[in-house]
């Protein structure tokens, strides 16, 4: 994380000198983190989202398979032979 602060200030403003142009440069690199941060946040919980649905589609299909597999079972036991 330290390297990304450093390489954002190459030929920056200097921390003595120009003390607040860096203040302002690292507020808006705080910034930016933090849309990047906003942007993972959203896509993960896009992805989130997808993986719940796909799970409560796949056991809602055993759960259908089960009850057949079920009935399948009691329908052959209580059949005459």
């Amino acid at each position: 994380m330290f390297c990304n602060i450093f390489d954002r200030f190459k030929g920056g403003p200097d921390w003595v000198n120009e003390h607040q142009l860096a203040e302002e440069r690292l507020d808006k690199w705080r910034e930016e983190v933090l849309d990047e941060y906003q942007k993972y946040e959203a896509k993960l919980a896009k992805h989130r989202a997808l993986v719940t649905r796909d799970a409560k589609r796949t056991l809602k299909k055993v759960r259908i398979i089960y009850n057949l597999s079920k009935q399948s079972t009691l329908h052959s036991w209580l059949s005459p032979k």
